[in-house]
């Protein structure tokens, strides 16, 4: 399967400019010309991953959760009890279930009531979106990191919205693409203004942003994130969504989580809620249409849906939650 990403796009060809005569130094010697001067020296893979490190631990009850996910026994108890078990990360929990819950006669008090009331995939998927948004700590509210995080809400989203279609759980599916871009959210948290720079300097073709990342940072997102999974101790699973390694097989490509999640995020790009900003006269549908073409016909069918209702769906809850995350 074939998908148009971000981080598929070519390196913008370096622009030629005339060589400037070198001014004279104050003691009529001749200035170093640029080639002759020191050039700073490129970030290392080890620059990275130590950066990387540095940033604040996801919570210990965000990885208990990631990790019950993972079995199809898990009982209401027992997640219930796992959420409440950090009062402040169940507190943030419950206030974006009465979010979610606008017009309810009752305001919902506990975690058990929740589970009630949203039901539990919802509850799943509020309390992991906490988790994450607590993990992008106070450079939440910078441009470039907003802009990334609504990008991975809206695959989450798509992902979960899909899943159940092509025999994927969608817990499993929303975990897997609020994790996919935690390696890019990794690399903005740890310097916003660096990645904020990167992104303005791509005045001229197309950009090949992984390469931009390891020149800026020493390790691209796909790095950064894998070394989170490892760190935490998440299933492999997330290691392959964040690789983007699909199954050998590209007939049961689409059953495979990581090639939903490249297709999630490919569909959340179409809709406006990409990295880069669209080009004028996109046509986002046919975007949509030509993405779904690349599916076995027989996984085609299946997710086949009408775009608008499916961007509806998307807008109306990527800012419920980002709405929520701002207050």
């Amino acid at each position: 399967m074939t998908l148009r990403s971000i981080g598929d796009l070519m390196v913008p060809a370096a622009r030629n400019s005339a060589q400037q005569p070198n001014p004279a130094r104050p003691n009529g010697l001749p200035g170093r010309t640029a080639s002759q001067s020191a050039s700073p020296a490129l970030p290392t893979k080890k620059d990275g991953l130590d950066a990387i490190r540095k940033l604040p631990p996801l919570p210990m009850v965000v990885t208990k959760l990631m990790q019950l996910l993972q079995r199809s026994d898990v009982g209401l108890k027992e997640l219930s009890d796992s959420i409440s078990s950090d009062p402040a990360f169940s507190a943030e929990v419950l206030r974006m279930a009465n979010s979610a819950m606008v017009g309810a006669m009752s305001e919902i008090r506990s975690i058990w009531q929740a589970l009630a009331m949203v039901g539990l995939d919802r509850i799943k998927s509020l309390a992991l979106t906490v988790g994450m948004r607590g993990f992008m700590g106070k450079n939440a509210g910078t441009a470039v990191l907003r802009q990334t995080w609504r990008h991975t809400l809206a695959t989450a989203i798509i992902a979960e919205e899909f899943a159940g279609k092509i025999f994927i759980e969608p817990a499993e599916a929303y975990t897997a693409g609020l994790l996919h871009e935690i390696g890019r959210i990794a690399l903005i948290a740890s310097n916003p203004q660096k990645y904020a720079d990167l992104l303005s300097a791509l005045t001229a073709g197309p950009p090949n942003l992984s390469e931009l990342e390891r020149n800026a940072y020493g390790i691209d997102k796909c790095e950064a994130g894998v070394e989170l999974v490892r760190k935490w101790k998440l299933p492999p699973l997330f290691e392959r969504v964040i690789s983007g390694k699909p199954e050998a097989d590209p007939e049961l490509s689409i059953f495979d989580c990581p090639a939903l999640i490249a297709l999630s995020s490919a569909l959340a790009d179409a809709l406006g809620l990409g990295l880069l900003p669209q080009e004028e006269g996109f046509d986002w549908k046919a975007e949509c249409e030509r993405l779904l073409s690349s599916m076995p016909e027989a996984d085609r069918n299946r997710l086949h849906c009408n775009w608008d209702d499916l961007q509806l769906t998307v807008a109306s809850r990527v800012n419920l939650l980002d709405s929520d995350a701002s207050k």
